[in-house]
């Protein structure tokens, strides 16, 4: 089953990518199945090396384009060797640029994957509180383990900010309850949903989550343009709703592009 379910996401990762990317993701496959399968040793050894490569990338970090390209092109080793966004570069860009402008306080992001998006927010942002809700094994993109928590807590250590990692599946009632008791009585000034992408996984985490968002704060989703080669994506389906009742701005880098795009929604 699981190697049914690498073949159908490689297929369609080559329709939309090309080879190039297929070669990459499957050596990241290895790295991680093998820096998994090493002794506590083994692992710790390539944490330590990653967390120093990704400290000589952050020594040179002095604008929004340094950051954007440590969370592109830093590699480490094992488990640990890319934290590479999921986004389109240059949309990237224009979306973190948006999210600063509102100066967010406290930034939830359902969906973190490698943590390269949740990255950019902790080195850029002025926030000081950050949540992640991450699902581990989730079919749209992996899921932190605890160790890659930890590593993303060891390399986003600004000493003013408070971050939380909740691994589990946002649709359940027992994380939104977890989600209530760390914001305690708190809002989200910036929410982004990057997890389940299909339609109704995606409204369920709006609707989950939205009443936490203070108004005037920023709701954003990615894959908001329609993607033909993968039917089970379908925040595009989404988003047309969302477009009719509320104030939105799209990111989108080419009318014709058939992944990505960025949708926010002004809470």
């Amino acid at each position: 089953m699981a190697l049914r379910s690498y073949v159908t996401g490689a297929g369609r990762l080559y329709r939309r990518d090309g080879f190039d990317s297929v070669f990459r993701r499957g050596l990241e496959k290895v790295e991680r199945d093998v820096g998994n399968a090493l002794p506590a040793i083994g692992d710790t050894l390539c944490r330590a090396l990653s967390v120093r490569e990704l400290r000589g990338y952050q020594a040179s970090e002095d604008d929004l384009t340094d950051v954007i390209d440590t969370a592109y092109d830093y590699r480490g080793y094992g488990a640990y060797r890319s934290i590479e966004p999921m986004q389109i570069r240059s949309e990237f860009r224009n979306f973190v640029e948006a999210v600063a402008a509102s100066d967010p306080e406290t930034v939830c992001e359902i969906g973190t994957a490698r943590g390269g998006s949740y990255y950019v927010w902790a080195q850029y942002l002025a926030a000081t509180n950050y949540l992640s809700i991450d699902l581990p094994g989730g079919r749209f993109g992996g899921g932190h383990s605890l160790r890659r928590a930890e590593f993303l807590r060891d390399v986003c250590d600004r000493p003013d900010i408070d971050q939380a990692f909740l691994r589990g599946d946002s649709h359940s009632p027992a994380t939104v309850r977890h989600v209530e008791e760390l914001l305690d009585g708190d809002t989200i000034d910036f929410l982004f949903i990057d997890g389940d992408h299909t339609y109704a996984g995606v409204k369920d985490d709006f609707e989950r989550y939205s009443p936490f968002v203070a108004d005037g704060g920023l709701i954003a989703f990615h894959d908001i343009v329609t993607i033909d080669h993968d039917p089970d994506c379908e925040v595009d389906r989404f988003w047309r709703e969302l477009r009719e009742e509320y104030e939105t701005t799209e990111i989108v880098a080419d009318p014709q592009q058939d992944r990505g795009g960025v949708g926010l929604v002004h809470w």
